[in-house]
C-alpha cells in the first residue's frame, strides 16, 4: 500500500510516513477520494491536495481492514518499533529494500517512489522512451499506448 501511495498518487515517502488513519479514512470508514496534506506533512512546507483513484481506493480499503483499531490520530501506516509510525528516512530505506529485491538498483534507496524508478533506470542506461509507464510509474490510464508511442514492455533496468 505505501508503494501505491507513491507510484498512484504521485505522494512523497515523507508525505506517506507523515499520514495519520483520520487523513486518509473518512469519518464512515471509507477511504476519502481525495486528502489534504498540510505545509508540515509536505517538502517545501506548501499545503497541497492529492487526489486517490478508484484503483488506490480499493487497494487502500483493503490495507484499512488489516488495522484493528483505526483510530483518526494513529499513523495510517504503523511500525513495529515506533508507535509514531515510519519515520521518512526508515520509509525510504524500505522502499530501497523492495527495489533491490525487485532487481532494481542503482539510486533507488536515496530516490523513493516514481524518482527512484526512474533514476535506476537511467543509471542503468534505459532509455525512458523504451519504458511503459504503468510498469514504472503505473499510470496505463493516463498513458495508455506507453512512453514515446512503445507498447513492448522492457525491464525496467536493462542496459
Amino acid at each position: 500500500a505505501m508503494m501505491l501511495m507513491s507510484f498512484y498518487a504521485g505522494m512523497r515517502v515523507g508525505e506517506i510516513a507523515a499520514l495519520r488513519l483520520g487523513d486518509v479514512v473518512a469519518s464512515d470508514g471509507s477511504i476519502k477520494t481525495e486528502i489534504q496534506l498540510s505545509a508540515d506533512q509536505t517538502k517545501g512546507d506548501r499545503a497541497r491536495r492529492v487526489m486517490f483513484s478508484e484503483k488506490l481506493r480499493k487497494e487502500l480499503a483493503i490495507y484499512l481492514k488489516t488495522i484493528k483499531r483505526p483510530e483518526p490520530e494513529k499513523p495510517f501506516f504503523a511500525s513495529q518499533r515506533n508507535r509514531d509510525g515510519f519515520s521518512a528516512n526508515t520509509l525510504c530505506q524500505h522502499f530501497g529494500i523492495m527495489y533491490r529485491r525487485a532487481g532494481i538498483d542503482g539510486g533507488a534507496a536515496t530516490r523513493c517512489g516514481p524518482a527512484g524508478a526512474v533514476a535506476a533506470a537511467l543509471a542503468a542506461g534505459t532509455r525512458l522512451g523504451l519504458l511503459r509507464p504503468d510498469f514504472v510509474f503505473g499510470l496505463p490510464a493516463q498513458f495508455p499506448g506507453g512512453l514515446g508511442g512503445q507498447r513492448t514492455l522492457y525491464p525496467l533496468c536493462s542496459s
